[in-house]
């Protein structure tokens, strides 16, 4: 469990109506291997995944998500994890933390 120092994701809309923000659920990826996931690390989404229980049924609402390449272009939809919408953390150091009382260095755990 080991994420960037100093690292922080907060969502700020300043135009509401015409630059919506968009939380989608999903599971940071490295190749096949769930991965802890930096706050504001930017990622693409990249397959459904399966519903946890069964077999050869997709879950319709959580992604898997990897690693935005250099190689993005408009088309594609770039997401940030957002670690802000979470209400309790671990951090790298074993302990829990609600947001608002430690901030940085906190990640999206695998």
């Amino acid at each position: 469990m080991s994420f960037t120092a100093k690292t922080a994701f907060e969502a700020r809309i300043t135009n509401n109506e015409n630059d919506r923000l968009a939380n989608i659920a999903g599971k940071y990826f490295v190749s096949t291997t769930p991965t802890d996931c930096d706050a504001g690390q930017l990622c693409v989404r990249d397959s459904l995944l399966d519903c946890e229980g069964f077999t050869g049924v997709k879950n319709e609402n959580t992604w898997k998500m990897v690693a935005a390449a250099n190689t993005a272009t408009a088309d594609d939809v770039i997401y940030a994890c957002n670690t802000y919408d979470n209400q309790l953390i671990p951090s790298p150091d074993g302990n829990n933390y609600f947001i608002g009382v430690r901030t940085l260095g906190l990640g999206a755990h695998a």
